[in-house]
């Protein structure tokens, strides 16, 4: 549920926000982590960028048969960088949206951050779906994305 309001908080940002900049390029996704730090980024050629700064709430290893590592992080806003006006706009969302990112390591886990941020992104700016490789679970993004392995 609470992805919902994620893809609903990005897909109505207003005129000139991310909404309504809808292009054919993709973006190039990355994720990193610093401490309880999990910055997003969606980065497109013209410098336009949108990031994702999540703090993670909760980190758990030996989960299950399927993954070893299940990492929980929580994201209350975005911030766009608009090149062409030299602007950094924070956009708060009206509620913290949580997901649990479930791989085999560390690394992976910053894969499928990465992901669903441009997944995200892409949706809200009304692009094509980008898939998410087979190892990647993420819980509570099923019934947006159908994310599920």
């Amino acid at each position: 549920m609470r992805i919902m309001h994620l893809a609903f908080a990005l897909a109505v940002l207003p005129a000139g926000g991310l909404a309504a900049q809808a292009s054919p390029i993709k973006p190039v996704c990355t994720a990193d982590r610093i401490g309880e730090r999990l910055l997003t980024s969606a980065q497109f050629p013209n410098g336009y960028r949108v990031d994702g700064p999540w703090l993670v709430v909760n980190q758990r290893k030996n989960i299950s048969d399927f993954s070893t590592l299940a990492v929980t992080a929580v994201l209350d806003r975005i911030v766009e960088f608009d090149p062409a006006k030299e602007k950094r706009s924070i956009i708060p969302f009206p509620s913290a949206v949580e997901i649990i990112f479930k791989a085999d390591s560390e690394e992976q886990i910053l894969e499928a951050a990465a992901m669903v941020w441009c997944q995200t992104v892409n949706k809200a700016r009304g692009q094509d779906r980008i898939q998410v490789p087979t190892p990647f679970r993420v819980s509570g993004a099923a019934a947006v994305f159908k994310l599920r392995a």
